[in-house]
């Protein structure tokens, strides 16, 4: 299919599929890290941060970081297919799984822990990560584009802005906490779109050998 069309019947798909999003199978699902998992010291931080500067060598889109097995993070990603320029090859934001290897990369660059799972993260090529309700705001900020909706999402965002933080963050962690009971999850990591490859990271080199065990 060319772009257009591709990108026209992503458009209509409201769920991620077998045949069009590669998975991944995970040992253990969680909504943070094992009380047990160790904690990767400053340096080691910056060393795997440091492999993850190649996402933005020649792509300064800022990544969307997702929970990569939750149903309502997923549905999220979807609609952001389906309203971010959804026409074009390149849409204003990439995406990777937080539970990835360079989602974990991502991560240690922002400062967070490699197994944090507990937000979502806005990571810009400048260094800067946003999360939790910040995240979605910003997010909103740009979405739309190229769709009858262009002026709504940042429209809907400067509104949001106008709550205190600690309200807005506080509706963030209850939503979040309680994501996997109340949407559901699936027992397999969305990686990839086959309909959007432009717009997923599955890999960045050196992430790897950081992978969780």
């Amino acid at each position: 299919l060319a772009p257009s069309a591709g990108f026209a019947a992503g458009r209509g798909a409201n769920r991620w599929s077998r045949t069009a999003v590669r998975r991944a199978t995970i040992a253990a699902i969680a909504t943070s890290p094992a009380p047990t998992a160790r904690r990767l010291s400053r340096t080691e931080l910056a060393a795997l941060g440091a492999s993850a500067e190649a996402v933005f060598a020649e792509d300064k889109r800022p990544v969307i970081l997702f929970d990569g097995v939750c149903a309502l993070c997923n549905g999220g990603v979807d609609f952001m297919l389906r309203w971010d320029r959804p026409n074009e090859l390149d849409g204003a934001y990439r995406f990777a799984a937080l539970q990835s290897d360079v989602g974990r990369a991502l991560l240690a660059r922002s400062g967070r822990q490699p197994d944090d799972l507990s937000s979502i993260v806005l990571v810009m090529p400048n260094g800067e990560a946003r999360t939790k309700s910040e995240a979605i705001l910003s997010i909103g900020s740009r979405c739309g584009g190229g769709t009858p909706l262009e002026a709504l999402f940042p429209l809907a965002s400067f509104l949001g802005s106008a709550l205190p933080r600690p309200l807005r963050d506080g509706l963030y962690e209850q939503v979040a906490s309680n994501r996997y009971k109340w949407f559901g999850h699936s027992d397999e990591c969305r990686l990839s779109d086959e309909r959007f490859s432009a717009r997923f990271i599955e890999r960045v080199d050196g992430a790897s050998a950081w992978a969780a065990p």
